[in-house]
This record gives structure tokens, C-alpha cells and sequence, in this order.
């Protein structure tokens, strides 16, 4: 890992340590997410040797998403082969069976 990938790693655990705050769902805003505003959005992401995914709500104000769950995992040596839309279909789809005891029930919308 190159000094720029280093540091970009660095400053992205220091956000998770000191910034992200988890919440829970908030069931009433996200049972009707037309009327809210604040469904629940699934956000998951791959590349290379692993993947990641949120499960966010918007706050009361609409204006910042709060965390609910966080997911992550690594490709196999064969995984690692496939093209990058099999790999974010592959993270939503580990994603929203790791997120289905929050999401169950509820409209869910998902962003690559």
C-alpha cells in the first residue's frame, strides 16, 4: 500500500472512531417512506478483494443520514475474477440478508 493509500485508510478509521454514531430505525418514518421522507437505504459497494455496506435513515431535519448497520466481507481468489457488477450484486445481496432483521416489513432502497 502506497503513503496516499496509507493516509486515506488512516483518515477513514479515524471517521468511523470519532464520527459515526449508531442509531436505530426509526419504524414509523420508515413504514412510510412517500409521507417521511426517511426510508431506509441500503448502500453497498465493491472492489477488489472486498466489499461494504450502510444501512442509513435520514433524521428528523432531512438532513444527515444516521447509521443503523454496517456489513463488510472479502472475495474469494475466484470472486475476485468476476466483473465489477457481479461483485455489487453480490454486496447487496449479503448486504440485505445481513440488514433483513432491521429491514423486514419495511420498503427498502438500495444505492450502488
Amino acid at each position: 500500500m502506497d503513503d496516499a493509500a496509507r493516509k486515506a485508510v488512516e483518515h477513514l478509521k479515524d471517521i468511523a472512531a470519532n464520527y459515526i454514531k449508531l442509531s436505530l430505525v426509526d419504524a414509523e418514518a420508515a413504514a412510510d417512506p412517500k409521507e417521511s421522507g426517511r426510508g431506509l437505504e441500503q448502500v453497498a459497494d465493491a472492489m477488489g478483494k472486498a466489499w461494504g455496506s450502510l444501512l442509513v435513515q435520514l433524521d428528523k431535519e432531512l438532513k444527515h443520514y444516521l447509521v443503523l448497520s454496517t456489513l463488510s466481507g472479502t472475495f474469494s481468489t475466484s470472486q475476485q475474477a468476476w466483473f465489477a457488477w457481479e461483485k455489487e450484486l453480490y454486496a447487496h445481496m449479503k448486504s440485505r440478508r445481513g440488514f433483513l432483521p432491521l429491514t423486514q416489513g419495511f420498503p427498502l432502497t438500495m444505492w450502488t
